[in-house]
């Protein structure tokens, strides 16, 4: 059964795949190599509107002994996770009526304690979570456009306002990038996830 999250989730990124693969499929590679010879769910948990249940299916699944291996945006986010949308803050776009969060009583933390947490809850024995964090280098335009073309939340939220939203939120953007602008006008943007692990 699924839930209003999940409704929303499949809306906001159905049709966008190739957009996805373009701009921020790379970023969500990078955990890639710490999760293999493992059942994986890389990202995954962002995306589900009952965390605990996907990650109890998962452990259904998987073989008595065997390893699963989860990753998920840490909140609070890096600087460079929250670029976009503090662009679209400081021009007063903001989350949309019709994108719900979790139910109270799906949600956790998303810090090592609480997914590690979630786990355990599943059912995983020796659950244990780590903070993995790095630089994602990419082109302002790049990192831009995921969202522009829809990607996400954060891609309906860019998008409400039409293009003078869009424009506004731009200029912000173009601003708040300065920071992270290299002088060959790259941008390097700290991102920062959580990488947990559990026996089944």
């Amino acid at each position: 059964m699924t839930t209003p999250f999940d409704d929303a989730e499949r809306r906001i990124w159905s049709g966008r795949a190739e957009a996805y693969a373009r701009t921020y499929a790379r970023l969500c590679a990078h955990p890639v190599e710490a999760l293999l010879d493992a059942v994986l769910a890389n990202f995954v948990l962002n995306h589900v509107g009952r965390p605990l249940a996907a990650l109890t299916e998962l452990r259904r699944i998987t073989r008595p002994g065997g390893r699963v291996a989860a990753t998920i945006w840490r909140a609070p986010g890096a600087p460079g996770q929250t670029l976009i949308g503090r662009a679209a803050q400081a021009v007063g776009l903001t989350r949309l009526a019709w994108l719900p969060a979790l139910d109270p009583d799906d949600d956790f933390p998303r810090t090592p304690e609480g997914l590690a947490a979630l786990l355990a809850a599943a059912g995983f024995l020796e659950a244990t979570c780590s903070e993995v964090a790095w630089d994602h280098e990419t082109g302002a335009e790049e990192w831009w456009a995921g969202a522009e073309q829809g990607i996400g939340a954060i891609g309906q939220v860019l998008n409400s306002r039409g293009s003078e939203g869009m424009a506004e939120a731009r200029r912000a953007y173009d601003g708040l990038s300065a920071e992270f602008r290299t002088p060959s006008g790259q941008l390097v943007l700290p991102h920062i996830a959580l990488l947990a692990a559990g026996t089944a």
